[in-house]
This record gives structure tokens, sequence and C-alpha cells, in this order.
């Protein structure tokens, strides 16, 4: 986590400043409004012709995507801070942007060449008290998927959460601020099967052992649970990784327990953790 300090200046035009303390200001000024009951946003649902966040206006469809960088890749794209938005792999971002500042970090992103075109890294941020701001060091990297710009003055979006990331503050130069930071595409540990031997008895744990570390038995759990509240979930039911965010999104968590499932780097950590704090709520 990184502490901001905050900026007391008065008389600043914002619109037109860049420190580290204005980066944080500009989250303020980012709505992430969800009021549309037509639109139903979960990391299994790719935005399609049907799924509209109608209060954002008239969007248009940007052709392409699933855009997937590879792991361990170093790079700069667009910082945007979200004030108590923790973004996961998956998700689905609606912004309404009106700072000139940050319609123009957009404006980069979208004329990004590839494979960086339409990709921005969100970071979560808080704030507290006497006023000091912070900013987490992992966050996720967004595609932008549907776009609309009303009289030079917004620009709506419509994003999609895809990879996970890790900001690298010791590139930063003397008098560089976190916009400039690299960024690194980081990796989920992938889901392991119980093997064989586990099941008869001969492996060197015991199956109740095994069983706390079965990322497909747990996502088979949680799809039992939660199958009557969302039964998109079951849509989620072979892909524990994807489950394993869906429920980091979905249930009903603090902002500082959904930043430590985004920064879980396995299944079955951020599948038990969710549903321990989830209970626990």
């Amino acid at each position: 986590m990184i502490q901001l300090p905050r900026d007391t200046a008065s008389g600043v035009d914002r619109s037109d400043s860049n420190t580290d303390a204005d980066m944080a200001e500009n989250a303020a000024d980012l709505s992430t409004s969800s009021g549309d009951e037509t639109a139903e946003p979960g990391p299994a649902q790719e935005l399609t012709g049907q799924t509209r966040h109608t209060y954002l206006g008239e969007v248009d469809d940007l052709e392409g995507g699933g855009i997937v960088l590879d792991t361990g890749q170093v790079c700069h794209l667009p910082l945007i801070p979200l004030e108590g938005i923790v973004l996961m792999p998956g998700d689905t971002l609606p912004l309404k942007v009106v700072r000139r500042q940050d319609r123009a970090k957009l404006e980069a992103a979208l004329s990004a060449p590839a494979p960086y075109t339409r990709l921005i890294a969100v970071v979560c941020m808080t704030r507290s008290d006497p006023g000091a701001v912070h900013l987490h060091s992992v966050g996720c990297t967004a595609e932008i998927r549907q776009i609309s710009r009303q009289d030079d003055a917004m620009l709506n979006i419509v994003a999609k959460g895809r990879q996970r990331l890790q900001l690298d503050l010791y590139s930063l130069q003397h008098g560089q601020d976190l916009s400039q930071a690299q960024q690194t595409i980081t990796a989920d540990v992938a889901p392991t099967y119980i093997p064989p031997e586990a099941g008869q008895g001969i492996a060197y744990w015991p199956l109740r052992v095994w069983n706390r570390f079965d990322a497909f038995g747990l996502a088979q759990e949680a799809t039992t649970l939660f199958n009557a509240m969302a039964p998109k979930v079951r849509q989620l039911q072979g892909d524990p990784l994807a489950l394993s965010y869906w429920l980091a999104s979905n249930l009903p968590l603090e902002d500082d327990t959904r930043q430590r499932l985004l920064e879980a780097p396995t299944v079955v950590e951020r599948s038990v953790y969710g549903l321990c704090s989830a209970l626990h709520f």
C-alpha cells in the first residue's frame, strides 16, 4: 500500500495539475454508478448487445477484445485510481469521466499500440483520517469495451477486468509521480487436482487434508451454496479460477478484505478466505 500526501493548497486548477495528490483526488470525479437494473455485470459474462448500462447513454461497442498480456510483462498502462473500488479479473466496470486529465488517460489507452490498445490499470484507493490517501500496489488491468463521448465534456466507458498487476515503486526516479511507475502482470497459481493416490488412501496425507486444497472441490461446494441466490454461478462450476474471482467480487465484504482477495496468489486461498470472511461479515 502506498501513502500519498494530502494536497492542501487552495486555488489550484486541478484540471491541469499532475501531482500524486491530484491523481488521488481524480478518483472522486470518476463515477462508477451502477443503477441500471438491466445491467448484470459478472466475470462469466462478456459484454454483448444485451448488456447495456443505459445510464451512460448511447455507447458504441468496440471491435475485438479479450486482450491478455504475458505473465511477467512490464508495461506502463494509464493508471486509474478508484476510491473504494477493487476491480477483479472478469468484472465489468462502468465509468463516467469528466476531468480533462482523466479523459486524456483514456484517450491514450484507446490510441496505444498493440498489445496495449484500450488497456488501463485500475488500482483501489482509500482515505483515512486525518486525510491520508493510500494507493494499493496490486490492481487489475481493464480493457475498454464500450465508449461514448458527450460534447467533449464527458467520456463514458464500460471496461472489463482482465489480469492482476503489481505496481513497481522501485522503478520510479526522483521527481516522478506514481502514474509513471512500472506495472508487472502477475499470474495466478493454476488450480490443482487431488492426486488419485489420495482417494485410494495411499498418499502421504489423508484425504481430509487434500480436500482443503482441492480447488475443484471447493468450486463445487461454492456452486451448491450460492446456486439458489445466484443461478449464474453454475456457469463457473468447472472454472475454479473464474469462480474465485466471482466470489471475491460478489460476496458482501469490506474493501480491505476484497483487496486481500485480489492479492491472494491461489484459487484456494481466495475462495476459502472469501467464504470465511463473508460468513462472518
